[in-house]
């Protein structure tokens, strides 16, 4: 899904710290890269315990889902107040990057309650999309899809993303009338199709 909410609409206070203000500037000027190594300098030093939020952020603007899923999993560890309603709008394209559908789908709801308009607006449209996604009965290769993406995340050492594909794989089994595994056993029939 494109999004309109560019680096200007984020972040849009500068934060207190001397890397988190760099940070901010370069991600409203859409410098991502810049952006990133600024709030992971921030993130180090401990100036602040909000910007591992900002690094996750950070890394879903750049397109990196999995490492954005596994910082924003770092981020409400550390720091379950430091997020926001933009920040959970971040956290939910980053879920759809990855195609976890209710996961984007929760974090859409936590950014809808807090939310100004325009990401109000934006949530609202996406969860309209994910709707017609999540109406559907998912096939069997659906849910074996997810359930061998959660070995391989593991097999990465990249457990939150790990979880979130099982707890998705999960979510979905009991949405068809079989409960075809439900209990989460693996299944003689994997596949590498997407669903």
């Amino acid at each position: 899904m494109a999004l309109a909410l560019a680096g200007a609409a984020a972040l849009a206070a500068p934060p207190s710290t001397p890397h988190l203000r760099a940070g901010a500037e370069h991600f409203r000027s859409g410098r991502f890269e810049e952006a990133l190594v600024e709030f992971r300098v921030s993130d180090t030093l401990g100036e602040a315990t909000d910007a591992s939020w900002y690094v996750a952020a950070t890394l879903t603007k750049l397109g990196r889902a999995e490492e954005a899923h596994e910082a924003f999993a770092q981020a409400e560890r550390r720091s379950p107040g430091g997020r926001d309603a933009l920040l959970d709008f971040y956290r939910a394209l980053a879920c759809h990057q990855l195609r976890l559908y209710t996961c984007a789908d929760a974090a859409l709801v936590a950014a809808g309650t807090r939310a100004g308009p325009t990401v109000a607006g934006h949530a609202a449209k996406m969860r309209a999309e994910l709707m017609t996604v999540l109406r559907a009965e998912p096939s069997r290769a659906t849910v074996d899809w997810y359930f061998e993406r959660a070995r391989e995340a593991e097999a990465r050492s990249q457990l939150a993303l790990a979880a979130a594909y099982r707890r998705e794989a999960a979510a979905l089994a009991r949405r068809r009338q079989d409960c075809y595994r439900c209990d989460g056993t693996a299944s003689a029939v994997h596949t590498s199709q997407a669903p």
